[in-house]
């Protein structure tokens, strides 16, 4: 028996994701470590970056990824 529930349709599902980061606003950065969320409409909250986990706004969700040349 087929259901069209969003929640039963892992293609969908896998989908919807993709089409939400693609949404997400991206900042890149060269250094590894703790800095201000530039972003002065919220309060001041500290993201924490490294080469294997990305840093995230808990305010505004703007995404920090490590990418260490950032002129390529």
């Amino acid at each position: 028996m087929k259901t069209n529930n969003k929640l039963n349709n892992p293609e969908l599902h896998k989908l919807n994701r993709t089409i939400l980061w693609d949404k997400k606003e991206k900042i890149y950065v060269d250094k590894e470590g703790s800095f201000p969320c530039p972003d002065d409409t919220h309060p001041l909250f500290t993201i924490s970056v490294t080469k294997e986990r990305l840093g995230v706004c808990y305010y505004c969700s703007k995404v920090f990824l490590y990418k260490e040349n950032l002129d390529e």
